[in-house]
């Protein structure tokens, strides 16, 4: 068997992706102050990791993440709830792609 035979089989490799490419998919709900949430948006959507999904004027914004590690993702989180704004940031999904 060749020595990349492996990597063409694993599910990174059927879909394209490169091993050292992100692994990590997840999902969070950020709640902002209502009249804040349009500038909590611009700046999650600023962070290299992460995709703004949606946004509701209640405040609640949905964030994807695409990282490398379950240490990206806490980074992540940390640095939005520390955003001036941000009441709250839950995960709600993560699939490792391992």
């Amino acid at each position: 068997m060749p020595a990349n035979a492996s990597n063409e089989l694993s599910r990174r490799g059927i879909l394209g992706l490169p091993d050292e490419s992100f692994g990590h998919i997840s999902s969070l709900i950020v709640r902002a102050h209502p009249d804040r949430m349009e500038a909590v948006a611009a700046r999650i959507a600023r962070l290299s990791v992460a995709e703004v999904a949606m946004t509701d004027p209640s405040g609640k914004i949905i964030v994807t993440l695409e990282t490398r590690d379950e240490d990206e993702i806490v980074a992540a989180m940390n640095a939005m709830q520390r955003f001036d704004g941000v009441v709250n940031v839950a995960l709600v999904f993560h699939q490792s792609d391992a």
